[in-house]
């Protein structure tokens, strides 16, 4: 019996590789076949190991518990939840109690029926009898997923995901899939912990790690989280590119679509601005323009006198040099969570730049006018084109336009006075998980 059950062992870990390597060993064009085709492999394993458990002695509780556990393993494998796979697993760790594996497939069927604070006690029951990668993997995930205020209690999951998420990559430092939670810890950390660069760079390093294996590499979760955070490193070519990815390896999955349309009309909100400079009339704009002159003697005398003004276009010509750019608001550019939170500026030569500002505190905006001190300023240029990756929404325009990033808007001075750290904003953020 021994080596029947090693081999119905062999035949889930193969299928659970057929799932994880399908678009490694077939095209895209096969996405809407892969799920069909696994559901075909589940069927055959299900059937004769549900033909084991009907000549399977009662008495012989660790081998029904093994079965047991192994059908709702195979059933785990389906995109959904399926009926008979939480029952399974409860059973089988009625039988065997120390049973870790049996313990993390059922928070696995459990999580997949929605009963998260099951699966949680199931998870956490499974780390108490051994540390596993999968156990691991699995719990930082759902303390992100259920991780609410009050502060020191969100502070509390989020801290304790990413711990266990660096806890299973030190025990298997080439699992792509710990690397993968790892990541989505970090970005989850980029948004509660201030927006940090840092904490989106710690991201971006283990979604790339992440990527390196082979299981990994076609997973749509993968390429969505990695390309939102593509989005707040604000390379919107490759945020882009990526959504387009995570579309058609799941295209029944809405959110990259979503994503990526969202992302096209920031884009093109961002150019309408910069290139009508707001759409203010003439007068109005020169107005502006003529205020600047006044405005940035005020400036300079407040805490950056030190550094000289400078127009875009000197500061894109010697980047290094040291310098401040004071620039009037042109305009706000709409987003659904304010990350960024974006303004247009025209400088004293008339030339646009949109201003993205982090971790900035809800209420906390601008008006049509107001004069913005910026210090060490970096203009970075994009030229995004959607139709060059087929994004859904896409009508083959270019976006090009200027930008400067600014992580920490306490940096500000506004209208004359610094900004101050009360505008300083922790959010919360979404990660996703589909499979």
């Amino acid at each position: 019996m021994e080596n029947s059950m090693d081999s119905i062992e062999t035949e889930i870990k193969d299928l659970y590789h057929f799932k994880d390597m399908y678009f490694v060993v077939n095209d895209l064009s096969k996405a809407d076949e892969k799920w069909s085709e696994i559901n075909v492999k589940v069927d055959d394993i299900e059937r004769r190991i549900d033909e084991k458990l009907s000549v399977c002695s009662a008495s012989n509780h660790r081998e029904k518990a093994m079965l047991l556990c192994y059908k709702g393993w195979t059933l785990n494998a389906l995109e959904e939840s399926r009926a008979g796979a939480v029952e399974s697993l409860s059973k089988a760790v009625k039988l065997d109690p120390d049973y870790v594996r049996a313990w993390n497939e059922l928070g696995e069927a459990l999580a997949k029926k929605g009963d998260i604070n099951s699966a949680k006690e199931s998870f956490a029951r499974s780390l108490t009898l051994s540390r596993t990668v999968e156990g691991l993997r699995s719990m930082s995930m759902l303390l992100r997923q259920t991780a609410t205020s009050p502060e020191d209690r969100l502070d509390r999951s989020i801290k304790e995901s990413l711990e266990m998420a660096r806890e299973a990559v030190s025990l298997e430092p080439e699992d792509g899939k710990s690397w993968y939670i790892l990541g989505n810890s970090y970005l989850m950390m980029f948004f509660h912990g201030g927006q940090s660069p840092k904490m989106l760079k710690q991201a971006m390093t283990s979604y790339s790690r992440a990527a390196n294996d082979e299981r990994v590499k076609m997973d749509p979760d993968l390429h969505y989280n990695q390309s939102l955070a593509y989005k707040y490193k604000e390379d919107y070519q490759a945020s882009l590119d990526g959504f387009l990815l995570s579309s058609k390896l799941d295209s029944h999955w809405t959110a990259p679509n979503l994503q990526s349309k969202n992302l096209i009309q920031y884009l093109n909100d961002i150019s309408k601005l910069m290139r009508n400079k707001g759409g203010l009339k003439t007068k109005r704009l020169h107005s502006l323009i003529n205020e600047l002159s006044s405005d940035s003697k005020a400036a300079i005398q407040g805490p950056y006198k030190e550094l000289e003004a400078k127009s875009i276009d000197d500061i894109i010509i010697n980047s290094t040099i040291k310098c401040c750019l004071i620039g009037k608001v042109l305009g706000v550019v709409p987003t659904d969570d304010f990350v960024p939170f974006t303004v247009g500026l025209i400088d004293h030569t008339e030339r646009t730049v949109a201003l993205n500002i982090y971790n900035v505190a809800k209420g906390s905006w601008f008006t049509v006018g107001d004069c913005i001190v910026i210090p060490a300023p970096i203009v970075v240029h994009h030229m995004v084109t959607p139709s060059s990756c087929g994004t859904n929404g896409s009508d083959g325009t270019v976006y090009e336009f200027d930008s400067i990033r600014v992580d920490n808007p306490a940096i500000l001075v506004v209208n004359g006075r610094p900004w101050g750290r009360d505008k300083l904003a922790q959010l919360s953020a979404h990660v996703e998980n589909t499979s």
